[in-house]
């Protein structure tokens, strides 16, 4: 009897959890991510720059230099929405190396630790391995993060738009601060958004490049049509949307799943993605490179 209570707690408790009841909201994110800093996590040192980089690698330019779709591949072991992903922690490397002969135009890779199961480590690692351009993904709060960016070799930094929008940057570090603090450490900018005035906001931003997360970080739920219904809404209102380079983020699971958001958006007249960021399913996969080429191949 007292087994089967048990379980049938334990089956609750993992159907909450499933549900998105337990997951920590933005702020909370935003939260740990001062914590984190505030640690001492990010002020590593390099007494040079990381081996292998051949000069300054440029995400826009490796993105604009693939003759289809480009493809950014996320290095992740956990999320807040899908738990565990992988537990290749000792295998960064390689898996880098796997992205990089799939045919990526560049790494995303995650360095936030409490949520995210991301290193900084992994981060330096990453950029010995590969000559591909890096992006540190991270909860980005404060100006010592982005200087650890350049430190540790990335190549661009992501912002999230909602973080400086919602005002929890304790800070008072406004997303043009952001930006300019990047540009200053010769970083490129990337800014994802999850809604259509964020969309509008930051297409007037001098960012590099535009993300648009199809997962919305206050609720964690994933709808690959975000991308679409985003585009489509604003594209009409803000010329300005068409002269930046735009990237679709989260959820794909196959290539259908970009060739159909393509076939849409042509239909509608909105701007293309040039790119697109894909973590989970690729992470998932016990033969990273062929997944990576798989896609590759399938928006080529």
């Amino acid at each position: 009897m007292e087994t089967r209570l048990a379980w049938n707690f334990f089956r609750k408790t993992l159907e909450i959890e499933r549900s998105g009841r337990f997951l920590k909201t933005l702020k909370e994110l935003v939260d740990d991510a001062f914590e984190t800093v505030e640690s001492g996590y990010y002020n590593i040192e390099t007494t040079s720059r990381p081996s292998g980089i051949n000069g300054h690698l440029s995400l826009v330019r490796s993105i604009e230099s693939k003759a289809g779709k480009a493809i950014i591949c996320e290095i992740k072991f956990a999320s807040p929405s899908a738990g565990k992903i992988d537990e290749r922690y000792n295998l960064v490397s390689q898996i880098a190396k796997d992205m990089e002969a799939g045919g990526a135009a560049g790494l995303s890779v995650l360095t936030e630790p409490k949520n995210f199961s991301g290193s900084i480590e992994n981060l330096k690692t990453v950029r010995a391995s590969t000559n591909l351009p890096v992006i540190m993904k991270d909860i980005v709060v404060s100006e010592e993060q982005i200087k650890a960016a350049r430190r540790l070799g990335a190549s661009a930094v992501l912002f999230i738009r909602e973080i400086f929008s919602d005002g929890y940057s304790k800070e008072g570090l406004t997303l043009p601060d952001a930006i300019g603090l990047a540009k200053n450490e010769q970083l490129e900018v990337i800014v994802e958004t999850h809604s259509t005035e964020g969309l509008a906001e930051v297409a007037k931003s001098d960012c590099d490049i535009i993300g648009i997360n199809n997962r919305d970080l206050k609720t964690f739920k994933t709808t690959i049509t975000t991308t679409v219904d985003l585009l489509v809404r604003t594209s009409s209102s803000n010329g300005a949307l068409r002269n930046h380079l735009l990237m679709s983020e989260s959820g794909f699971e196959s290539p259908a799943d970009i060739t159909g958001l393509i076939r849409k958006l042509k239909e509608s007249g909105a701007p293309l993605p040039k790119a697109f960021l894909i973590g989970t399913s690729i992470m998932k996969s016990p033969d990273i490179r062929s997944k990576v080429r798989e896609f590759t191949a399938g928006v080529a």
